[in-house]
């Protein structure tokens, strides 16, 4: 399918050729994962964050509106972050 701007989308099935269902339409660009290191560079920062507005870094909630495959909530939790809001909708 073609979206009004022009761009391949899936609108109907949402679908992507992969087989990931997403309930919103969907471009092949938007759809890549964050790898573990990244997140693992950024810890350090989320840690010192968490320290100045006196919480931990387990209570520490992080949203992340982009869903790709639900990685970085698996990232964040192995690096000590349990609050991780990041959902397929």
């Amino acid at each position: 399918r073609v979206a009004a701007n022009g761009k391949q989308s899936c609108n109907e099935d949402r679908e992507r050729a992969d087989g990931m269902w997403h309930p919103f339409a969907t471009e092949y660009g938007d759809h890549f994962e964050t790898d573990a290191g990244a997140y693992a560079d950024i810890a350090p920062l989320l840690r010192r964050f968490a320290s100045s507005v006196g919480t931990t870094p387990a209570a520490l909630r992080i949203y992340d509106p982009y869903y790709c495959n639900g990685a970085v909530k698996q990232h964040l939790r192995r690096l000590g972050f349990a609050h991780v809001h990041n959902d397929n909708r």
